[in-house]
């Protein structure tokens, strides 16, 4: 229904007022699934900060349409902070259970998580500090969102290009 919205230039109030019934329905299941043991186990909280990256994101959409913010904090709250890590988080847990392996990333796979939640606080509020340039900020998250996914590269290569290690097919 949003993108319908935005790609059909739809009154913008009619958008920020969806995005906001969007972002506060998410945050009522993130509530409602939440439990304080997940922060101890990365492949779940990395799974958490991806929901609330997409949170932000349709928050930031909201304010935009409202004519309170630019819309590009929200696509990149979406896109780097939402997909972003969403995306290296699922990539790390299937690759693990598909190789037959226990669902514990190594420690570095854990630290490029914490590691793209901070590349998408710089992309996404970087170039709103007073005293930086955009294109610092910019290339700064650029940089560590590379440095993530090489971890990843680094980790999983070897483990996807072998057999499973439980010996079942696949």
């Amino acid at each position: 229904v949003l993108i319908g919205l935005q790609l059909f230039a739809s009154p913008p109030l009619l958008t920020g007022l969806v995005a906001l019934l969007l972002a506060l329905t998410q945050m009522l299941r993130v509530a409602g699934w939440h439990h304080p043991g997940v922060w101890r186990i990365p492949i779940l909280w990395v799974l958490y900060t991806g929901i609330l990256w997409l949170i932000a994101g349709l928050l930031l959409l909201a304010l935009s349409s409202f004519g309170l913010l630019g819309s590009n904090l929200a696509k990149h709250a979406l896109g780097v902070g939402g997909i972003g890590i969403l995306t290296l988080g699922m990539m790390a847990r299937v690759s693990l259970g598909h190789s037959g392996r226990p669902i514990e990333p190594a420690r570095s796979i854990a630290i490029a998580f914490i590691l793209l939640n901070v590349a998408a606080a710089l992309r996404v509020f970087g170039p709103l500090l007073p005293f930086g340039a955009y294109t610092f900020w910019v290339h700064l998250a650029g940089g560590i969102w590379i440095i993530c996914f090489l971890l990843f590269c680094r980790v999983y290569l070897p483990i996807l290009s072998r057999p499973r290690i439980d010996g079942k097919p696949g």
